[in-house]
């Protein structure tokens, strides 16, 4: 059976179906106009375009359980069929990674069919089989091709009828540097709603969606007391649970505005300590999850390298948001750290091409006037090129390596790059930005599994800056080396992942252990590691007398076993053995048909065996975005036509001469880019052909969304208050969606809004921000050492320069170089005060900063803290 695109112009006949009626008037004067030239020869064409019919969808409900750092997501969709056919609706969407469809169930009409997970050949034949014989039939698989891209059909939903499908998955969550959690939906783009369409049909899914539009439940169950819940563009009600470690946040409206992400971030109370739970299935089965936050200090020295794409597809506005991003990036790394910067196109020239510098003032004024000659002018997209060149130097012994790898394009060898970061885990680890829509999604998501880092997509460059230095925070965080885990009694034991990695602070421990049949008693499991104040032993006790039911935690463990299949990390990969392609395959087959999990072999699929047959010819209705003016209530709009993309045409550049000004360009002269991602898509009616290649699925929070995880901007919220026994519900209205919408969770209020990025024993209205033209040129001026000169008080909008020098402490007479420390501090004060929302991008330069004062003075910087913000008070009362 053909798939999305080729099906656009494809229809099947349901039995018993009646014959096609005459040509009406209208289609017949189009056929007499296809007559060409003299006589009576018609001329061959495509038939007249059909009219673009939408397929409505008539509400959006997300159920989610979060369960400390990993999280089960529910989403219901409901649809409508207007029509007098029945209708074969598909639709693809991306789900962000590390995420696994766990389940799919379909309604029609009162009548629930849930799917079954079988291998995707015979889930296609069933499909078929269904739908031949009259019979209604659900399909949702995964792509082979482009990872994390699923497709669902519903075929043969009858005229005038609704449908409510839900599906679910499982994943990891990620942290903040600061320990929060982070749980996010991405909006749709602000230029493509999607609209949600009001219910015509007599719905009978009230209960299960609401009346229309967009509705978000999460239930929270923490190992720790919550301390905080916020989200920052929507207004949401928090209901405590009845215990401090749960709690109920609701969406408290139904409107999301156009390319506004919906993200739930949550503070926990500070805990050192592994924290388990044990979960069993109704077959019996037993399943353990332990999860650690580890509370590291200490400082790093790493080597940093940043490798930017300067392909031609970069040119304009991507650029010159790098390189502004890399200005900061150059200022929040610490003295002593080694760094470089590698471009890469069609070839790449290296800063440093005898290897990474120290960062000095002097590197660091070399670093910045490099950055601003950059360009976009190097050709094509050889990523292979710099990392062979990165890993062909040995790194410095006790120095960990930290690549950023920036790019925006699509390349031809994926795997070979993949496959060339896993090898060089050990001693590099990788992060990856995306830029743009047209990214490859499997490529930058693959580098940074492979490195051991993250990845972040940027779809909008204004966010880039917040984005790269949040990852930046993450990386100059100290580590825990050589971990493991030792269960103890329980052998026999499987445990996933089977390979631990270093834990990074910022990041949390989640392990998996599916538990034997001889666990009957407490059982002390010991978590082992290196750091760098000297070994460190932790121990969890897993009592079999405190277990849940549920099958939460299989999906979840289930997906990273099939995980350590696929990146090469299970027990058949130990001691350097290599399987082969089909011994892996059978593997990850039988974990998802054993725990009804999807993978890239399986499918689900539903069948409505139906006592009569469907009648009428089933019409496809491919679900394709397409722009359009906002409507009053949108969040998208979702229409039945097919795409056809055109690409770019390619430009090679010459070289700047100014890439040689500071050190002998490294350059990689083999290797061509591959060709420019599509930069167009062109909407048609679904009986057309197409002359390219289906467009990519757009990312969706309501239509069938793209679920990915990684893709908000957010700012850290502060730090948590002291842990409470029990909390009371918090509240307030949204006023603004460019503020934060916070909900202390020990606050005395009702509902969370837009609030300041901070626990408030009042409803006090968050200060005024200044242009965030300011930031960069205040954070442009500091010194290797963290230091600011007093040229910079000049770019500190309301402070006087002769009022700050009048306000020196004298605390500091006697101090080398008083006025400098006293203006240090006072612009550090300032930037927290003003930039409350941008601290991911200031947080490492102020920190820097702080620690250099507290050098200089030789003891703690308190006092001359709390002396400038009295003084920031008294200059702006």
């Amino acid at each position: 059976m053909c798939r999305v695109g080729a099906l656009s112009a494809k229809r099947r006949s349901a039995p018993a179906c009646s014959a096609p009626p005459p040509p009406t008037d209208t289609q017949l004067q189009v056929m007499s106009d296809l007559l060409v030239g003299e006589g009576s020869v018609p001329a061959y064409a495509e038939p007249p375009p059909t009219p673009i019919v939408s397929v409505p969808l008539t509400g959006v409900r997300f159920e989610v359980e979060i369960l400390d750092f990993c999280a089960h997501v529910t989403l219901h969709q409901r649809f409508e069929n207007r029509e007098n056919d029945p209708l074969e609706v598909v639709y693809e969407f991306i789900l962000g990674d590390d995420v696994s469809v766990s389940a799919f169930v379909a309604d029609i009409e009162g009548k629930k069919v849930s799917g079954v997970v079988q291998e995707k050949q015979k889930a296609k034949e069933l499909y078929d089989d269904s739908i031949a014989s009259g019979g209604g039939a659900f399909l949702v698989e995964e792509s082979t091709e482009q990872s994390n891209m699923f497709t669902v059909n519903i075929g043969n939903l009858p005229p005038q009828k609704e449908a409510l499908i839900s599906l679910s998955y499982v994943c990891n969550l990620d942290t903040l540097p600061d320990g929060t959690i982070r749980f996010c939906l991405p909006g749709t783009p602000a230029n493509i709603p999607l609209q949600i369409s009001t219910p015509t049909l007599s719905t009978i899914y009230f209960k299960e969606v609401g009346a229309s539009g967009i509705s978000i439940r999460a239930s929270l169950d923490m190992s720790s007391p919550i301390s905080n819940a916020a989200c920052n563009t929507h207004t949401i009600t928090v209901e405590p649970g009845e215990k401090p470690t749960k709690a109920i946040v609701t969406l408290a409206e139904e409107t999301f505005a156009p390319g506004k992400d919906f993200e739930l971030l949550i503070q926990l109370a500070p805990t050192n300590e592994i924290n388990c739970r044990v979960q069993q299935s109704e077959q019996g089965d037993k399943v353990a999850m332990l999860t650690f936050f580890p509370k590291l200090e200490g400082d790093v020295v790493s080597e940093c390298i940043f490798v930017v794409d300067r392909s031609g597809s970069m040119e304009g506005e991507p650029i010159e948001q790098v390189k502004q991003t890399l200005q900061i990036f150059l200022r929040s790394l610490p003295e002593g750290t080694r760094f470089n910067i590698i471009g890469f196109g069609t070839y790449h020239v290296t800063l440093f091409s005898k290897g990474s510098a120290v960062y000095n003032e002097e590197t660091l004024d070399t670093a910045s006037k490099y950055v601003v000659k950059m360009s976009a002018n190097l050709g094509g997209t050889n990523i292979m090129g710099p990392l062979k060149s990165i890993f062909s130097k040995k790194p410095t012994p006790g120095i960990p390596r930290q690549v950023f790898l920036l790019t925006d394009g699509q390349i031809s060898d994926t795997e070979e790059c993949i496959a060339a970061v896993r090898g060089n885990a050990s001693t590099t680890r990788v992060f990856t930005y995306g830029i743009g829509k047209d990214v490859d999604r499997k490529l930058v998501r693959g580098l940074a599994k492979a490195g051991n880092g993250e990845c972040e997509l940027i779809q909008d460059t204004q966010s880039m800056n917040q984005k790269v230095l949040r990852l930046l925070n993450k990386a100059l965080q100290p580590a825990l080396t050589d971990v493991t885990l030792n269960w103890g009694a329980l052998t026999g034991l499987q445990q996933t992942p089977y390979i631990l990695r270093p834990l990074f602070g910022g990041s949390a421990l989640v392990v998996y252990g599916f538990l034997p049949t001889t666990f009957k008693s407490t059982t002390t499991v010991a978590l082992k590691a290196g750091s760098t104040r000297g070994p460190l032993s932790l121990k969890v006790s897993i009592n079999p007398d405190v277990i849940t039911p549920g099958s939460q935690l299989f999906k979840l463990a289930a997906k990273n076993l099939i995980n350590d299949f696929e990146e090469g990390t299970s027990f058949l990969h130990v001691g350097g053995r290599n399987p082969s392609a089909n011994a892996i395959k059978a593997e990850e087959i039988a974990i998802s048909l054993k725990y009804q999990i999807l993978c890239k072999h399986t499918a689900f699929v539903a069948i409505d065996k139906r006592t009569g047959a469907t009648e009428g010819t089933m019409q496809l209705r491919e679900m394709r975005l397409q722009p359009a003016p906002q409507p009053a209530f949108t969040i998208g709009r979702m229409a039945s036509s097919t795409s056809s993309s055109s690409f770019g045409s390619g430009k090679m550049y010459d070289v700047d001469p100014d890439d040689s000004l500071f050190d002998e360009a490294e350059c990689d002269n083999f290797g061509l880019g591959s060709l420019p991602p599509p930069s167009s898509m062109v909407s048609l009616p679904p009986s057309s052909k197409s002359s390219g290649p289906p467009p990519p699925p757009v990312d969706l929070l309501c239509s069938l969304s793209s679920l990915s995880l990684n893709c908000m901007q957010s700012s850290p919220l502060p730090p948590p208050p002291a842990p409470a026994k029990a909390f009371s519900p918090s509240s307030s209205s949204s006023s603004s969606s460019s503020r934060r919408s916070s909900s202390s969770l020990s606050a005395p209020t009702h509902h969370a809004s837009a609030m300041p990025s901070q626990p408030l024993p009042s409803q006090a209205p968050a200060k005024p921000k200044l242009p965030l033209s300011k930031l960069p040129d205040i954070l442009m001026q500091q010194k290797a050492n963290g230091s600011w000169p007093e040229s910079c008080l000049k770019f500190c909008e309301g402070l006087d320069i002769t009022a700050v020098k009048a306000a020196l402490p004298s605390s500091l007479n006697g101090k080398p170089d008083p006025m400098t420390l006293w203006i240090t501090i006072v612009i550090c004060a300032h930037i927290q005060s003003k930039y409350q929302d941008n601290k991911l991008e200031w947080n490492l330069i102020v920190t820097k900063a702080l620690k250099w004062v507290e050098k200089q003075i030789g003891g703690p910087v308190s006092d001359i803290t709390a002396a400038a913000k009295n003084f920031l008070q008294q200059q702006h009362p």
